[in-house]
C-alpha cells in the first residue's frame, strides 16, 4: 500500500506540462493558489507566486516558452515572488 506522500507525488506529476524549451523541462500550476512551478532542465524547481492562470497559459503556449517566462515572470520578482523547491 502506498503512503499519502507517494499518492500526492503521483498526482502532482500528472499536472506537469512538458515544454520544448531549451531551459525549461516542465511547468506545473496550482490555480487556486496562483502558483506556477517551473522545473528547469538542470532538475531545479522553483515556485512563482501570484501568477494568474491566463499568464500561465500564455507561457505554456508561447512559441518560445523560455523567453516568455523570462520576460514576464522571472524578470519581475516583485510581482512574482519565488522560492526554490528542491
Amino acid at each position: 500500500m502506498r503512503n499519502i506522500k507517494d499518492i500526492v507525488k503521483v498526482l502532482s506529476f500528472l499536472r506537469w506540462q512538458s515544454t520544448s524549451s531549451s531551459n525549461i523541462d516542465a511547468i506545473n500550476y496550482k490555480p487556486k493558489k496562483e502558483i506556477m512551478i517551473v522545473r528547469f532542465n538542470s532538475g531545479d524547481e522553483y515556485e512563482y507566486e501570484n501568477v494568474p492562470e491566463v499568464l500561465y497559459l500564455e507561457i505554456l503556449n508561447a512559441s518560445s516558452v523560455g523567453s516568455k517566462f523570462y520576460w514576464t515572470v522571472r524578470d519581475d520578482p516583485s510581482s512574482y515572488p519565488f522560492r526554490k523547491v528542491n
